[in-house]
């Protein structure tokens, strides 16, 4: 029975009874090798198709992490611009990156370096970027913080001090909610000369208010003392456009780094995704290729084919029935041994016919 036959057969008994939609899955004629190095290399293909799977994984949490919106994270997920379920249906090997032509051994030497790669930048730029997103977060959470702590910039005006005066200066006071009657009645004796009526309220938050008051410069410091005795806060400011301008400019900068890093850090996520997903699926391919060689012998006659499930119950028993003599040992009646010399490749499933999974 050729490929096509093989097909054909499948189809017949499964979607055309709406148990499954059936598509020829490519795998090239590799070269085998020994059947000693093809088991050896089967062990060591389970192993990098779970790990790789694993980093897929990684890197679409990483990716959600950013995107909240399902839709256009699923947008997002693409390989050579194509979505995942296409890619995979329409899954030709990619003979110019793994020539088809080298030791299945080599092939697969070349597919782990690359993931191995793709992790190694991943836990870099990752790193970088959140180190980054916190210096922003820091950033906000100080600009949103409390009067005491937060930049004043945003907030004040020229209008709310004097300026260019010998004599006479403006401070910046924060007051607790609860001790606003308190200021009120004494901000003018905490110091010998306060202008009288010179505070005004700039700013309010939930716990603490923003006042302004003018007093003679030599009387400062003696303010200071008597505000901090009343849990008044006297701001370490001074007024000075230049000054406001370039910790405006600061924080704008900061914010606008981020932006690009975090633009840049999302693209290397796509694309890397892409890369990781299209290996997962060179894998699974090598996986087919080796397992059905294992099992069935050369020459190499089989056709691998990718079913997306509709009736999944039933359409299990009728491939166990249309398979059920394809398999000698099983056929034979050695269910029991087959198991157990797959145990040390990690084998929890076994069926006739070679079964791999394929998560989009």
């Amino acid at each position: 029975m050729n490929s096509q036959q093989i097909f054909d057969q499948l189809n017949a008994v499964t979607e055309n009874k709406h148990l499954s939609a059936n598509y020829k899955f490519h795998i090239p004629n590799f070269l085998t090798g020994t059947l000693d190095k093809l088991i050896g290399l089967l062990g060591d293909l389970r192993e990098l198709d779970s790990y790789t799977e694993n980093l897929v994984q990684r890197i679409f949490n990483l990716m959600r992490d950013i995107v909240d919106d399902t839709g256009k994270l699923k947008d997002n997920l693409v390989v050579n611009d194509v979505d995942l379920p296409t890619y995979v249906i329409k899954f030709t090997w990619n003979k110019a990156k793994y020539p088809e032509q080298q030791p299945l051994r080599h092939i697969y030497d070349m597919i782990k370096k690359e993931v191995r790669n793709v992790e190694n930048d991943t836990e870099q730029r990752s790193g970088a970027y959140f180190a980054s997103q916190s210096k922003v977060s820091s950033l906000e959470k100080t600009e949103s913080g409390n009067l005491i702590h937060r930049p004043l910039a945003d907030i004040v005006k020229k209008e709310h001090f004097v300026l260019g005066s010998k004599y006479l200066t403006t401070l910046l006071v924060v007051v607790p909610s609860n001790l606003e009657k308190a200021w009120h009645a004494t901000y003018a004796t905490l110091a010998e000369m306060v202008v009288p009526d010179s505070s005004i309220k700039v700013y309010e938050d939930k716990s603490h208010s923003l006042y302004t008051v003018t007093l003679y410069k030599r009387c400062v410091e003696d303010f200071k003392t008597n505000a901090k005795q009343r849990r008044f806060f006297v701001c370490d400011f001074e007024y000075s456009e230049e000054n406001l301008a370039v910790d405006k400019m600061r924080s704008k900068k900061v914010k606008t780094e981020e932006n690009r890093k975090l633009a840049l850090y999302w693209t290397w996520l796509k694309l890397s995704f892409g890369e990781c997903f299209s290996a997962l699926i060179h894998i699974k391919a090598l996986r087919i290729f080796a397992d059905s060689v294992i099992r069935y012998g050369l020459p190499v006659n089989f056709q691998a084919i990718l079913i997306q499930p509709i009736q999944c119950v039933k359409l299990r028993k009728t491939l166990d029935k249309l398979y059920e003599d394809i398999d000698i040992h099983l056929a034979a009646g050695t269910i029991p041994e087959i198991p157990g010399n797959l145990q040390k490749f990690n084998v929890q499933e076994y069926y006739r016919y070679v079964f791999l999974k394929i998560k989009v």
